[in-house]
């Protein structure tokens, strides 16, 4: 009956569109292993580190933009999944975790590998259900209509839902089970009344001086409608790196280096700020708008999770961004705004900056991809410095594909995995940027290389430590910074790729990224820099963009 049941459970989940599985060996999950491990739909990755698997699951779920499904054994197998579940709930990636478990007699009693797994997870899951052993006495359509209650909730309340799985042994017997057809959910979308429509069509036509901040996840697909809203508004566009907008800087309303904007023109103030989606990286724009204090800044993204770290926001809607744009754009029309002092600072900005950033630098490997990375490729951005790079210097002249980030936590953990992941979801070669202690961490998910159908490029910037803690005022305490701080280490990452038999490159010259992306095959690039010198770039960079930008403050009332 066991085997009969899991095959029940992994049926469901292809009919719902779970195409993906990934899962890390062990025995009370056996049942469900095998009914995988015999569905020709099924696509299937086994890793044998139960974080690096989860947050592979949570990379292809951001690359295919579809459900995943995770699968573990019992025990501190399942805690190994917590840091992928609280990246994936806050992040809103639809994560289905399949965990298996004892049985009732076997728990609370000292049986060995046997853990409280209900509700592990807490609150960091949309849906959670301790799904019973194997029974003929369960009603007909049981396990299917629960299964696709649970996918349903993973993709309607965008996030990871988790069924615990109990198990007897013997794992397999010849018993049947029962089963019909599961339920089917159908997808809904959020938009707004007519008489909502009206009032925010007044609101944003009645502003003086209004912006448009994009932010991550607001549908990159199909940003038209934003950009055409902004357009007829006049208003600048602040587009995220992790936007989707990145790729569109040649429309009239799209600032591209709006945070240097930002440190260089403090006295720009918007009364109107309508922020689409979700987070931002960049913290001089958070803390323009905290300081901006506008009669309006409103929310609009399609879930009802509160994003609002400074307390700032007037208003909220939970609706779709783009159905958003869509709806407001033919009830406004064209005024005079204050867009073109926008832009004459961004374009001085764009034309001094390749002059202000030196060569072989951290800033400078952001600046050569910003005119080199090849358009069909995905892009990855680890935590800490790189995104925040990109952030600032990264508005590409060609690239056209998604860029991607792990900002629900903004951990340092899986972050290899997840790169493997989305090349795999989105079927795409990746390059994948990040700092030397992130590489460190999810070292052995580089195993996952040898079975990913698409190329992925590591290129690892190695300044001996944690960089971005050199921009804090603890670098002062120069006592303990470098031990306790900056996490100081000698390692470099030749070694770690012949143990996983990936190609290796250590840059000396940034013609090395861009033959490594021709090639298109998987390897690492190592580049080392200094840290504390790193600081004194990006001071030098902006000392450079403030002295270019100087004449322009007579522009500005």
């Amino acid at each position: 009956m066991n085997e009969r049941f899991a095959k029940r459970i992994i049926d469901t989940l292809i009919e719902h569109g779970v195409r993906r599985f990934c899962l890390s060996p062990g025995s009370r999950s056996t049942p469900l292993a095998y009914a995988i491990a015999h569905d020709e739909r099924a696509e299937v990755l086994v890793h044998f580190d139960e974080r690096g698997m989860a947050f592979h699951a949570f990379g292809f779920a951001k690359g295919a933009k579809e459900p995943v499904a995770l699968l573990v054994t019992s025990g501190s197998a399942v805690g190994n999944l917590m840091p992928a579940v609280m990246e994936a709930s806050l992040e809103g990636l639809p994560l289905v975790v399949l965990t298996a478990d004892r049985p009732p007699e076997l728990r609370e009693c000292g049986a060995n590998q046997a853990c409280d797994q209900v509700k592990i997870f807490g609150n960091y899951v949309r849906f959670s259900f301790d799904l019973p052993c194997p029974d003929s006495a369960l009603p007909d359509g049981f396990v299917g209509s629960t299964v696709a209650y649970a996918v349903s909730q993973a993709r309607r309340l965008k996030g990871p839902v988790h069924l615990n799985c109990m198990f007897r042994e013997p794992f397999f017997s010849s018993v049947s089970l029962v089963t019909k057809t599961s339920t089917v959910y159908e997808e809904s979308l959020t938009t707004l009344p007519h008489g909502a429509i009206e009032k925010w069509a007044r609101i944003l036509h009645q502003a003086e001086n209004g912006v448009i901040i994009v932010g991550a996840h607001s549908s990159p697909r199909h940003v038209r409608p934003i950009l055409q809203l902004a357009e007829h508004l006049q208003w600048p566009v602040l587009p995220d790196v992790l936007s989707g907008v990145r790729s569109e800087q040649a429309h009239p309303a799209v600032i591209p280096y709006y945070d240097a904007v930002l440190k260089i023109a403090p006295q720009l103030k918007a009364d109107v700020i309508l922020h689409l989606g979700d987070r931002f990286v960049s913290k001089s724009l958070a803390e323009w708008t905290h300081k901006c204090e506008p009669s309006i800044y409103a929310l609009v993204a399609d879930h009802p999770w509160r994003y609002d770290p400074g307390h700032s926001l007037t208003h909220r809607l939970e609706c779709d961004p783009v159905l958003f744009a869509e709806q407001i754009l033919p009830h406004v029309g064209r005024r005079p705004s204050w867009l073109e002092t926008w832009k004459v600072y961004s374009d001085a900005i764009d034309n001094h900056l390749d002059t202000a950033i030196k060569p072989q630098t951290e800033p400078g490997a952001i600046r050569f991809l910003h005119h080199h990375l090849p358009a069909h490729w995905a892009l990855f951005l680890a935590n800490s410095m790189p995104i925040r790079d990109c952030d600032q210097f990264f508005f590409p002249r060609f690239y056209r594909g998604p860029i991607h980030g792990k900002r629900g936590l903004s951990g340092i953990d899986g972050n290899i995995a997840t790169a493997i992941g989305i090349a795999e979801g989105s079927q795409r070669p990746t390059l994948a940027i990040l700092g030397d202690l992130t590489a460190l961490h999810d070292i052995n998910s580089l195993s996952q290389l040898k079975k990913s159908r698409h190329p992925v490029i590591f290129l690892v910037i190695n300044n001996g430590g944690g960089g971005i803690f050199h921009f804090l005022p603890v670098a002062e305490k120069k006592d303990f910074f470098e031990e306790y701080m900056a996490g100081a280490h000698g390692w470099t990452f030749e070694k770690a790729a012949e143990m996983f038999e990936v190609p290796y490159v250590k840059i000396e010259d940034f013609a090395q990224i861009g033959k490594a992306l021709r090639e298109e095959k998987s390897c690492i690039l190592e580049l080392r820099t200094d840290r504390a010198e790193n600081l004194r770039v990006h001071r030098h960079i902006f000392e450079e963009l403030k002295t270019c930008c100087a004449s322009l403050s007579s522009m500005v009332s």
